[in-house]
């Protein structure tokens, strides 16, 4: 009801607060009014998101369904999946057991009691220990009275002997008493090595370091084996517990940890610290054979300043393969492959004079019919001319017999600089060479 149709029509006899009554009914009507607008819209929009959200639930199902039908499309393959290999699982066994003899149990325990014996003794082989650490001049103290071994000469060739230290001398000289013949004797520290071999005593990085080891001189096939002066090249082989030695008359061999016994004088730095690279300048000369001291220098420079990397030919070849190699007394030389031996290699060097199809050019090995110049040979060794041409040999030879500035301590550095210097050079002129063909040519 309208709230004026309840006013007497005269306003004139309405009192003033009836009217503001009336007044205030009439806004709170229109306020409703407003309201039940926002009321609709607000009924619209909520029926509009219950339409779209039928729309979405009715895609829902319809994804569901067809999800479901993939679901069991896939049940029905792996059923049939698991049909075949229970199947075939069956026949397996079917086939197992007619070809399963009838000891076949016995036979296994016995199998497993052997594995047991084996790795029992497997345990029971002594190990070498290391010493945990890069050697130090502390591991390597001289002192009178000490038992050690030692050769009467600094020279490549010379065998080590049992000796025991007298005295010190001056310009680290010491006197010793050889235990041969009571001979005594005054040699530098580098003529001298322990006693005790290096098993249990052996540093963590081996390559480079110094030794004396047991082996048979190339040179001297009838002589017996004998303490020689070298250098470690090869990580330890735990099958073999052996070390890869470069030896300073310039032969290589394996040589077990058993039978090598650190050398007293190692390639420390001016900061007492061990450096491999160093190693090239305690390497003893032979006397008699000058030339090859030096190139025996130049691979351990070459070889520790490339460490790890350093080439090696592949020796994959048939028995009686030919190979380029420099003899050892630096004549050019065509050798037979015989058998290799992990990075090393037996060659033949058989006279020229009888060439390789004489009865003198036999393949056997060993050989008990005829006299033949074997020698073992590292793989890398720059006397195989493959080697040689790859590392630049004879240009680093040359820049250290030419040159008159040789720092001694960074002597590697030096070298490997020139040629790097020499290559860069070279490269330059053959890319000149090529422009002149092309202007030429075009």
């Amino acid at each position: 009801t309208i709230p004026w149709e309840t006013l007497d029509r005269d306003l004139t006899k309405v009192p003033i607060e009836q009217l503001q009554k009336h007044d205030q009914e009439l806004l709170e009507g229109f306020k409703q009014l407003e309201m039940s607008n926002e009321s609709k819209k607000k009924e619209e929009e909520l029926k509009q998101t219950l339409r779209n959200a039928t729309k979405y639930l009715m895609d829902m199902k319809n994804e569901m369904n067809t999800l479901t039908n993939q679901l069991n499309v896939r049940r029905k393959e792996l059923n049939e999946l698991s049909r075949v290999y229970i199947l075939t699982l069956g026949r397996r066994r079917d086939h197992i057991g007619q070809i399963r003899p009838d000891n076949f149990d016995e036979k296994g325990v016995e199998l497993s009691r052997d594995e047991d014996v084996i790795c029992t003794d497997m345990f029971s082989v002594p190990r070498p220990t290391f010493i945990g650490k890069q050697l130090s001049p502390q591991d390597l103290v001289v002192g009178a009275g000490m038992m050690v071994l030692a050769r009467k000469k600094d020279d490549a060739p010379e065998k080590f002997q049992k000796a025991v230290v007298l005295n010190q001398k001056e310009g680290g000289l010491w006197t010793v008493r050889f235990a041969s013949d009571n001979s005594i004797v005054t040699i530098p520290l580098s003529a001298i090595a322990d006693f005790e071999s290096m098993n249990g005593k052996s540093p963590i990085s081996s390559e480079g370091v110094r030794v004396v080891a047991r082996t048979r001189h190339p040179c001297r096939p009838k002589d017996a084996s004998a303490l020689y002066s070298g250098t470690i090249i090869s990580k330890y082989d735990i099958q073999t517990e052996q070390y890869a030695v470069a030896f300073d008359d310039s032969f290589e061999e394996y040589v077990s940890i058993h039978e090598m016994h650190l050398m007293k004088a190692q390639p420390f730095n001016q900061r007492g610290e061990w450096d491999r690279n160093l190693v090239h300048l305690l390497v003893t000369p032979n006397e008699r054979a000058p030339g090859p001291s030096d190139e025996r220098k130049m691979f351990l420079l070459l070889f520790f300043a490339s460490y790890p990397e350093w080439n090696m030919v592949k020796m994959n070849e048939k028995v009686g393969k030919n190979i380029s190699v420099l003899h050892r007394n630096g004549e050019g030389w065509v050798a037979q492959a015989l058998k290799v031996d992990r990075h090393m290699i037996w060659l033949r060097f058989n006279p020229k004079e009888t060439g390789f199809d004489s009865m003198q050019g036999c393949l056997d090995f060993p050989c008990k019919h005829h006299e033949h110049l074997d020698e073992k040979m590292y793989r890398g060794n720059p006397r195989l001319k493959q080697v040689r041409a790859q590392c630049d040999f004879d240009k680093a030879l040359e820049i250290y017999r030419t040159s008159n500035t040789k720092p001694m301590l960074n002597l590697h550095t030096y070298i490997m600089k020139e040629l790097e210097k020499r290559r860069n050079t070279r490269t330059r002129q053959e890319q000149r060479h090529q422009r002149r063909l092309h202007a030429a040519s075009g």
